[in-house]
């Protein structure tokens, strides 16, 4: 209560909810309150039956801390209140668009965005129009971390406002961080740094390098530290960084897997050939014709093992339909996929990262490639909806007379199966769906094939494998050819008689 004197309020009471109406009337405030505010935490819904209590008919609550809303029904009908959820900082807040890329709203349309909450904050605080110093309760060294989260956490000591104080020296801020020993380079092995440690890289890169006896993990990079220390510590890396340039610095590190976000891709694949650094690029290579001349202008200036993430050409299923059709042409492909719309702000629904045709249909258009085996002569394709959830039909012509046609629907119901594809060449057909299960039909007889996963841990083992040996299982020309295919793709649904000759 002497703390909220301070603070300038005029009026302050206990929380008695037995006396509320005396205190309210002692106050002069006969009719209740036009707006409360509840800023409380709490588990019980006490603090918002108060509020209720203490509003005036047709009055505003305005929700502020975490506490239960388990709103009394009646008494809120007969003062007909509204009651607003005040989601913090301001507009803007949980916007991508706005916390990652930036973008501030117009101030003719939002006034109070988060932001200008906070510059009008600092400008009272720096008029000292508002008071903070009553609300500190205690201050410490950075480095006496531990002591000030036992202040707020052991329940025995009353705190409110716990400050940690930095030196005033001025020193840079470290970007890495040394999480354990780095094994001594042995005959054979591969110094290995990760740019980017989100849930595929954790899920499918990194599991394939920590199994592999010839890696050593050395460093780890993501733009937020916490979760580089996280990935580091999770997979045995001797570092972390927060700086992806540390990377290429290292002289300790052989090979580079990038797996960032797209539109990251280019530049830093670019930076990693010109280091001198083999590279494992995740899809998609680039966004724009650009993007790709800088990448290739790289590894003509420094040739590289370099491998693309395109995994589904490594796949055992793809491997058995290869077999199965043992150079079997023409082929006649239809690759269906229900991809099923995006959930609401996801990050690939920004236009920066290019979207899923560039993000996703590139793994078709890679895998149509590597099962045709030839250039691609002409791109037909349409689009349909509004990025992020674009549907394309695409129809690819391969110099061998070969024809897919790539069917992507983002609105398909999720109970189908993602990807189905239908092959047929000479007397020969195949279904695959999912690349679980491949049926195959040749001179009357059927039969029926059962495998596991889309080849990423097949694609991390070659991509390694050709580190270790010099010799690539993929030209970088042959990447070079799907992306600049993909890039086609999203230029023929424009211009729908384009053509396009590959250039490998």
């Amino acid at each position: 209560m002497k703390i909220a004197r301070q603070l300038g309020f005029e009026h302050v009471a206990r929380a008695d909810r037995e006396s509320l109406r005396e205190t309210l009337h002692g106050w002069g405030v006969f009719r209740g309150f036009a707006r409360v505010f509840v800023a409380a935490a709490s588990k019980s819904a006490e603090p918002v039956e108060w509020a209720v209590e203490a509003a005036a008919d047709r009055a505003t609550l305005v929700v502020v801390g975490d506490v239960r809303t388990d709103l009394p029904r009646n008494a809120c009908y007969a003062k007909e209140l509204s009651v607003v959820y005040a989601r913090s900082y301001g507009p803007g807040r949980y916007d991508p668009a706005y916390e990652e890329s930036g973008e501030d709203f117009p101030i003719e349309k939002e006034r109070w965005s988060l932001r200008r909450n906070l510059e009008g904050f600092l400008d009272l605080l720096a008029r000292k129009q508002i008071a903070v110093a009553p609300l500190i309760t205690h201050r410490f060294a950075v480095d006496d971390v531990a002591r000030a989260y036992e202040v707020v956490s052991n329940g025995r000591t009353a705190s409110l406002g716990v400050l940690l104080e930095y030196s005033k020296a001025e020193r840079k801020p470290a970007t890495t961080m040394q999480l354990a020993p780095l094994p001594a380079r042995k005959a054979g092995t591969i110094g290995v740094g990760v740019i980017g440690a989100g849930s595929y890289a954790r899920a499918y890169l990194l599991p394939g390098l920590t199994s592999d006896a010839r890696v050593r993990l050395v460093s780890v990079a993501n733009m937020r530290g916490v979760s580089a220390k996280k990935a580091g510590e999770e997979f045995g890396f001797a570092r972390c960084t927060t700086d992806a340039r540390e990377i290429f610095r290292d002289a300790e590190i052989d090979a580079v897997i990038i797996a960032t976000r797209h539109k990251l891709h280019a530049a830093l694949a670019a930076e990693a050939i010109t280091a001198g650094k083999a590279v494992f690029l995740e899809k998609p290579m680039c966004l724009s014709e650009e993007e790709l001349e800088r990448i290739v202008a790289a590894q003509a200036a420094k040739r590289v093992p370099f491998m693309l993430g395109h995994n589904r050409r490594f796949a055992p299923a793809t491997r058995a339909l290869q077999e199965f059709f043992g150079g079997a042409q023409p082929m006649n492909i239809l690759y269906t996929v229900h991809a099923g719309p995006l959930p609401e702000n996801h990050w690939l629904g920004d236009p920066a990262q290019g979207g899923r045709i560039l993000g996703e249909v590139c793994h078709f258009v890679d895998w149509c490639r590597a099962m045709t085996g030839a250039p691609v002569s002409k791109i037909v394709a349409t689009i349909r909806g509004e990025l992020p959830n674009e549907d394309v039909n695409a129809v690819l012509n391969f110099a061998d007379g070969s024809v897919a046609t790539i069917a992507y629907d983002c609105l398909a119901p999720a109970k189908l199966p993602k990807e189905r594809i239908e092959i047929s060449a000479e007397g020969r057909t195949a279904t695959l769906d999912d690349f679980a299960r491949a049926t195959l039909v040749r001179e009357g007889r059927q039969k029926t094939m059962n495998f596991r996963g889309k080849g990423q841990a097949e694609m991390v083992a070659a991509f390694l494998a050709g580190v270790a040996s010099g010799q690539m299982p993929v030209e970088f020309e042959e990447w070079v050819a799907s992306a600049r295919a993909t890039l086609k793709i999203r230029e023929s649904a424009d211009f729908a008689d384009s053509e396009t000759t590959d250039q490998t």
